[in-house]
């Protein structure tokens, strides 16, 4: 008899070669509630997220209607408003990741 180490199907060695995979029950899905800390962070997360699409949007349609004839005046305030994410996204995330409490 041989065990596949990968899946744990046992096979027999004798003149029936077929793969017979191993009975396991069905793991039941976790029935504990998620808790207060959880729902927090998602709230604060969709908040964020909401908030960040809603601006992404309503700064350049301002501008927009401020200057409807200057189109490279919209497009650099569209721009100037995603350059912060830009220009610090990847330095946070350097700076992150070498600090020593980040693993």
């Amino acid at each position: 008899m041989c065990r596949c180490p990968l899946s744990g199907a046992t096979r027999d060695t004798g003149a029936e070669s077929r793969w017979s995979p191993r009975v396991r029950p069905h793991p039941r899905p976790s029935s504990a509630p998620l808790g207060g800390r959880f729902w927090a962070f998602w709230s604060a997360s969709l908040a964020s997220n909401l908030s960040d699409g809603v601006a992404m949007i309503a700064v350049p349609w301002l501008a927009s209607s401020l200057a409807p004839e200057n189109a490279a005046l919209v497009a650099a305030v569209a721009t100037a408003g995603r350059l912060p994410w830009l220009l610090l996204a990847l330095p946070a995330g350097c700076w992150w990741t070498a600090c020593p409490g980040s693993r």
